[in-house]
């Protein structure tokens, strides 16, 4: 098998002294005069004791320039790092780590199609409008530090980089990056590798009772009553949460291909899955609507988010999350409406079998040899101050994307399609929820945004809801195989997009609320295949506790969303035990087999019973292979499913043994991390979340330390532990956000670890212990009373 980009060893690089020299040195740093804004600035920034800056401006340019200038301020690395990865130069920061993603990133031309599409935006679109003063502001923060009038972040001198001019299209790159990290899927070769020693039909009888298994719709189904369920059996679309990762970590090994491999090295900050309700005046306290929402991400530092409180006088007043270095409140409310987002997890990417011509340099497509393009990569190999040139790394692009593995004896390679990279008309819209007057304007302010797909809920003080989904998604009046498509044939091409307005949206549900914790949108009579789909055990549970409550208030919703049920162990533990109920095991699996049986399922900190059903579950799934989600398992046990696998049997003394085998896996696994069994295997001791900083194996004081969180893999306040790095909790909620439309004067936020990106920063993690411990810190929209004001920056620049 070829790989289009290969990780080199040591000896290699030495190989590549006598095959082709070395370059001395690392990339010259850009010296690049920033520009002037060309507009007179005035505002004034003032940050609060949680750390977050409160801009108020006498114009929006005004405004998004002191944006600008206070993340590079807070998160000057952050942003410096995101673009290089984009551009596929972050082994310019982290080392040769880095060359699987910068390969990659190469070969995909990320950036020459967002310059097309940045070109292609009419002068005056909010978009542009926000991005230059925004990129005005970043870049004279930038002078000022390589000036020496402000402190160069840690990391550059770490790594021996400076910090570069920003580009204003760089805005667009940050949004596709965000794209490939929540919609880019190479879950399809996975099943590949296991098909072809399993066998297809095994793959599509097991996809076939996964998809059964999602039942839960955001958008009531008329046929159903208003009922926000699907019958099984119709839900249509993919089945499985692997495309964007949410159920990726339950499996014990999961997918270990060099495909699989590759995709994990690319350092991006999944997996992605989050949680957004939004509850209508009838079912609350106040008689006004509330929202909520928590981003479940990677744990990493500094947060992927950044928290901040905007105003222009009669203009805009806002306050919530930005993605940094992109110029929009994304989570958040104004005096009038509250908004919130879930990724969609759209099928917009896919992975094609390619048929090769003998000679290995063409492609069979639509009825035709095509030749297959080869680009240099142009990457290079650091050994101490010296860069060697990777000269023959080289990426090879069929007609449906970058070939991700050949065969060449098989005449046969995979290739990832990803549908945002086609040039598909590009169109913004308004762009501004911070503006909104309703829940309605505030979803259809993200109406353009091509990537990634998006769910967005809304409230408004009127007492009106509204749900939409947006971004580019192809028409498919079918769903996409669990295998690749073969590229020769043309069922295997894209559709056309979806027009915006009959992507899923809906408005005052009959039910009172919406929920969406990335399930499916909508249910069998919706016409298009649109995705894969996360477990939809969150949504259930949150629709569950909503329907329970009595009207809520704000505590309510707390209450809610950070709910630690833990509905896998309510699914699996009984039959899991009864199934090893008469097996000898033992004597530490034993032990661990009586401490899950005394267990009521409760969260309690000192139980050892959560870890132990946790890995054991995960050694289950990680036994039955890539194809192996809730709807399979619990196939398994009722005796539905068939084989498990190759000589395996699900019923009997025979079925026993392998539940008793992944037992004694899990119990081992646990003593190698924990040692014996005891206090250690603690749910509160063994499931601690680690925020990992880029760089924090050059200095651990990059990361902060880890703190225990009660959620588990599948709790709607979820803590994701897969067994590769136990016992530290990888992912769950990157932020939290609460509005109560009742008053219009804060919003309640979260933002682990904190909002500065700077370790020397008060801020840096002064959020963790609130966030692990359920709490939130009240921000204020507006100005900000002077007992409030920890410091404040004055901006005032005449038009020059």
């Amino acid at each position: 098998m070829r790989r289009f980009a290969t990780l080199l060893s040591a000896p290699a690089a030495l190989l590549a002294v006598c095959l082709g020299g070395c370059v001395p040195g690392s990339r010259a740093p850009d010296t690049e005069t920033p520009p002037q804004p060309g507009f007179p600035v005035r505002a004034t920034i003032a940050t609060d004791h949680a750390g977050v800056p409160h801009i108020t401006a006498r114009d929006q340019a005004s405004l998004f320039y002191a944006l600008g200038y206070v993340e590079g301020r807070d998160r000057l690395w952050q942003l410096q790092y995101w673009r290089a990865i984009s551009e596929g130069r972050s082994s310019e920061f982290v080392g040769n780590d880095g060359l699987q993603s910068d390969g990659f990133f190469r070969a995909m031309g990320l950036v020459a199609r967002c310059d097309r599409a940045w070109a292609g935006l009419p002068a005056e679109s909010v978009l542009r409008r926000r991005a230059r003063a925004f990129t005005a502001g970043l870049n004279a923060y930038i002078a000022e530090v390589r000036a020496g009038r402000r402190p160069l972040p840690r990391e550059f001198r770490l790594t021996g980089t400076r910090p570069g001019p920003w580009r204003e299209s760089t805005t667009l790159q940050l949004l596709f990056l965000q794209g490939v990290n929540l919609d880019l899927s190479t879950a399809a070769a996975g099943r590949d590798s296991w098909a072809k020693a399993n066998g297809v039909a095994a793959v599509r009888r097991r996809w076939a009772l996964c998809a059964d298994d999602l039942q839960y719709v955001t958008l009531p189904s008329p046929a159903a009553g208003g009922a926000a369920r699907v019958a099984r059996g119709a839900a249509g679309g993919r089945a499985a949460a692997e495309a964007a990762g949410g159920d990726r970590s339950d499996a014990a090994d999961g997918d270990t291909g060099p495909v699989a491999r590759r995709m994990a090295a690319l350092r991006l900050w999944g997996p992605g899955a989050s949680n957004e309700f939004a509850v209508g005046g009838s079912r609350t306290v106040s008689g006004k609507p509330l929202l909520a929402n928590d981003a479940h991400l990677e744990h990493l530092t500094p947060s992927q988010w950044y928290a901040v409180a905007l105003e222009v006088p009669d203009t805009l007043v806002a306050a919530g999350f930005t993605v940094p270095g992109i110029p929009l409140v994304v989570s958040g409310r104004n005096r009038d409406a509250a908004w919130g987002v879930t990724a969609l997890g759209a099928d917009v990417s896919a992975v094609t079998a390619e048929s090769l011509s003998a000679d290995g340099k063409s492609a069979l497509h639509a009825g035709r040899w095509e030749r297959i393009r080869e680009v240099k990569l142009d990457l290079s190999y650091r050994l101490g101050p010296f860069r060697f040139p990777l000269f023959w790394v080289k990426a090879r692009i069929a007609p449906h994307g970058v070939l991700l593995s050949e065969d060449r004896k098989a005449r046969r390679a995979l290739a990832l399609d990803w549908y945002p990279l086609r040039d598909h008309e590009f169109r913004t819209g308004s762009l501004e929820p911070e503006r909104a007057t309703s829940a309605q304007a505030a979803v259809d302010a993200f109406g353009g945004i091509p990537t990634p797909t998006l769910n967005l809920v809304a409230a408004d003080r009127a007492g009106h809801l509204a749900y939409r989904t947006v971004g580019w998604v192809p028409g498919q009046q079918r769903p996409r195989s669990p295998l690749p498509e073969p590229g020769w044939e043309p069922a295997s091409e894209w559709a056309a997009p979806i027009p915006a307005d009959s992507m899923p949206a809906g408005t005052d549900p009959a039910t009172g609320y919406f929920v969406n914790c990335n399930n499916r949108p909508a249910g069998p009579e919706y016409p298009y295949a649109l995705s894969d789909f996360y477990m939809d055990y969150r949504a259930l549970r949150v629709d569950e506790l909503l329907r329970a409550a009595a009207p809520l208030d704000v505590r309510g919703l707390q209450r809610v969303q950070l709910d630690v049920a833990s509905p896998q162990w309510r699914r699996f533990a009984p039959r899991f035990l009864e199934a090893v109920a008469g097996e000898k095991l033992s004597e530490e699996a034993g032990r661990a087999r009586m401490a899950l049986a005394a267990y009521d399922g409760r969260p309690d900190s000192m139980t050892l019973a959560p870890v132990i059903f946790r890995t054991w579950y995960a050694e289950t799934r990680g036994r039955f292979g890539p194809v192996s989600m809730d709807g399979f398992l619990d196939a398994v046990l009722d005796g539905r499913a068939g084989p498990a696998g190759p000589g395996d049997s699900t019923s009997g003394p025979a079925f026993s043994r392998l539940m008793a085998g992944t037992l004694e896996r899990a119990v081992k696994r646990l003593h190698r991390t924990l040692g014996p069994l005891g206090m250690n295997w603690a749910w509160g001791r063994a499931h601690r979340a680690h925020f990992e900083h880029a760089l924090e194996k050059r200095d651990p004081k990059l990361a902060p330390p880890d703190v225990w969180v009660a959620g588990d893999n599948q709790s709607v306040n979820v803590g994701t532990m897969p067994l590769s790095k136990l016992p530290r909790v990888s992912a769950g909620p990157s932020m939290r956000h609460i509005s109560d439309l009742a008053q219009d004067s804060t919003v309640l936020l979260v933002i682990p670890p904190g909002n500065s990106g700077d370790p020397a920063s008060p801020h840096f993690a002064d959020h963790l212990e609130a966030w692990a411990r359920g709490r939130y810190m009240p921000v204020r929209l507006g100005r900000l009373p002077a007992h409030e004001v920890e410091s404040v920056v004055e901006l005032d620049l005449p038009r020059r």
